[in-house]
């Protein structure tokens, strides 16, 4: 079995696309020579250029119709994929409808992703799926690239390459914040979506319990 070339669609945020990062890796071991190229929307495109085992990175932007993103579109399909993979689940009938509308334009020889509920009726290669998340969602990913190509996904670490840049830009914010280099350090990070937001009033009962047991700087 050879490819050419193959599409990763991940229209999530960057936590969706880090959790991919072992099963697209584990694709380039097993297919060397074939070119990988990441769909994505516009804030993962930063993150997702510096690995090493992606060859190309395109950006998908929200507005549907925009014309960015019919030109976007329009040259994917002059790539003529071999394999396009749609690595999200689908959470709607809408949400079907829009993959199947980019499988459409893009037109890959074969199309593989998550069948959730059934609606990924359009995917050549389905991995069965319920609403109800059974796995974490790095397993998922693991378990389409297993169906769809064999291939054993050992190496389950997530990658996260981080620039030179970003490091001494964190130190300068340390020391002018005078922390010190043994100082202990616990980051929170209270924001995200309102479905996904933990209530302000856990984090400070947690933090609340650490300042009785250790001396340590939040951030």
């Amino acid at each position: 079995m050879r490819f050419k070339n193959i599409l990763i669609i991940n229209l999530g945020g960057i936590g969706d696309f880090l959790l991919s990062t072992p099963a697209i890796k584990a694709i380039k071991e097993k297919f060397k020579d074939t070119e990988i190229s990441l769909l994505v929307v516009p804030r993962v495109k930063e993150i997702a250029t510096n690995f090493g085992y992606i060859d190309n990175v395109y950006v998908f932007k929200k507005s549907m119709f925009s014309i960015s993103n019919i030109y976007t579109l329009l040259n994917l399909r002059k790539k003529r994929f071999d394999v396009a993979i749609n690595a999200r689940t689908i959470t709607s009938n809408k949400s079907a409808k829009r993959i199947k509308f980019l499988l459409d334009i893009i037109s890959p020889k074969l199309k593989i992703g998550r069948d959730t509920e059934n609606r990924g009726y359009f995917f050549d290669i389905k991995i069965k799926e319920q609403d109800l998340g059974e796995k974490y969602e790095l397993e998922y990913d693991v378990d389409t690239v297993k169906e769809a190509f064999g291939i054993e996904v050992i190496d389950r670490s997530i990658d996260f390459l981080i620039d030179k840049d970003s490091f001494q830009n964190v130190d300068k914010i340390l020391k002018e914040n005078k922390l010190k280099q043994d100082d202990i350090l616990i980051g929170i990070h209270p924001g995200g979506q309102p479905s996904r937001r933990w209530p302000i009033t856990y984090f400070v009962r947690v933090l609340n319990t650490l300042y009785r047991e250790i001396n340590f700087k939040c951030i």
